[in-house]
């Protein structure tokens, strides 16, 4: 059978890759967003547009599907520089979360904002620091279900 140890490696390794393969997709989707290749970029601009040159609302922007597609519970952002130390960002809808995060070489960062009491912001923020934990102990060579139950 399989030790404990070559289990242990074996999960290691999968984490990582599936770290590496989460952050590739990741930057695919920022570079297509900064370049304004994200679809919900090219829907707001449609609207804007027949907004200020005063046409009736399209049917498209009146649909539920496009409110449901707008109500955005999770709202996350990132701002990169060697010039800011911190920045902010906050949630969009009143049940919602905000959710800023940097970067760097030598260290990563995030904040977090809520409207209480809509939420349950305390136990996001517990809960993200518990994951930005596993992801610390994993990129040290670690198992993460060593360090912490789920």
């Amino acid at each position: 059978g399989i030790n404990a140890e070559y289990g242990k490696q074996w999960y290691q390794r999968r984490v990582r890759a599936l770290l590496r393969a989460c952050s590739k997709k990741h930057n695919l989707l920022t570079k297509e967003a900064a370049t304004g290749q994200g679809f919900d970029r090219h829907l707001f601009a449609l609207k804007h547009l027949n907004e200020k040159l005063g046409g009736t609302p399209l049917p498209l922007f009146t649909d539920t599907n496009y409110a449901k597609l707008n109500y955005i519970i999770l709202s996350t952002s990132t701002l990169v520089s060697p010039a800011l130390e911190v920045g902010g960002f906050a949630a969009v809808v009143k049940d919602g979360l905000g959710l800023g995060y940097a970067m760097f070489d030598d260290w990563f960062g995030t904040q977090a904002s809520f409207y209480p009491p809509h939420n349950d912001g305390e136990r996001f923020i517990q809960e993200l620091n518990g994951v930005c934990e596993d992801l610390k102990t994993v990129l040290n060579g670690k198992s993460f279900k060593d360090s912490r139950t789920v």
